[in-house]
């Protein structure tokens, strides 16, 4: 009897039986003959040698440790074929890669970038751009956690932004009005090639889309436009991603812009799309295999 392939599924301590969107990639996983095994990135007793290869998959509190989980990732890629690649990972896991992004042309939302403990005055910032309105946000996160959305001339607007940049460094965007309406659009991949498509819609009153603040997910098909913002990103990438999710926004013109190119532990919503996650594992495969 052949040895099936055994893939370690990283995750986080706190996700130790993976999420609902890995439930579905593992039942595929073994449907293309390969064992997916949930690994804790950071459990000192995970032997990673054992493994023919390791996905991320749900390791969802790495941005508090970001420098251990970068370790890990060049560590277990010297053992075993990582997806994505470890160089992948220490670019992605902190947003300054879109920084580079828009110096390259890639459409991406204007951005001021303040490093931790700096000073950055939001009055000299309405001021200068006239933006009444901001979201403020580390440089490393996930989940729109630690995330502020605040009235540029509101008494705590300062107040929230220099507690951030004690310990971070921080983005400030103006807030876009079209994610309430339109939320944001999330383009998967798979190999550099386009796997599906789904709306991520915020609950009544919020501005955020992600599932654990109340946001909504169905099928979509993206426009021609919003595929040539996405595959425009995913061009800059140093290597071809096994998997990439696309985040996209309408900007105040309505023409699509990039918010997020998820590279790391993206959900890629595999219950969306029947037949998405035998690709991905047929992808999987093969690359394991190469």
């Amino acid at each position: 009897m052949a040895i099936r392939p055994r893939i370690a599924f990283a995750t986080c301590s706190w996700l130790p039986k993976l999420t609902p969107d890995d439930h579905v990639l593992r039942t595929a996983v073994a449907s293309a003959g390969m064992r997916a095994v949930p690994s804790v990135w950071d459990d000192e007793n995970v032997d990673w040698h054992a493994f023919d290869g390791c996905v991320l998959r749900s390791p969802w509190d790495y941005h508090t440790k970001r420098e251990a989980f970068v370790a890990w990732a060049a560590k277990v890629a010297e053992a075993v074929p990582m997806f994505n690649s470890a160089r992948i990972i220490a670019w992605n896991t902190d947003k300054n890669y879109l920084r580079t992004l828009a110096e390259r042309g890639v459409p991406t939302i204007p951005t001021y970038w303040v490093q931790r403990g700096a000073g950055f005055d939001l009055a000299a910032l309405r001021a200068a751009r006239s933006w009444r309105e901001v979201v403020i946000k580390p440089t490393v996160g996930l989940g729109a956690l630690n995330l502020h959305r605040v009235q540029v001339a509101a008494p705590d607007a300062q107040q929230a932004l220099d507690d951030l940049l004690r310990d971070n460094d921080v983005m400030v965007q103006p807030y876009l009005t079209s994610v309430e309406r339109r939320g944001e659009v999330s383009l998967v991949y798979v190999n550099g090639e386009i796997s599906h498509a789904v709306r991520k819609t915020p609950r009544p009153g919020d501005f955020r889309v992600q599932p654990m603040w109340g946001g909504s997910v169905a099928p979509v098909k993206p426009q021609a436009r919003e595929r040539e913002v996405a595959e425009r990103a995913l061009a800059e990438v140093d290597g071809c991603p096994l998997y990439a999710r696309v985040d996209l926004v309408e900007d105040d013109e309505g023409q699509p812009c990039l918010i997020e190119l998820e590279l790391v532990d993206p959900n890629l919503f595999f219950g969306a799309e029947p037949g998405a996650a035998r690709c991905f594992a047929a992808a999987l495969r093969t690359a394991i295999s190469a």
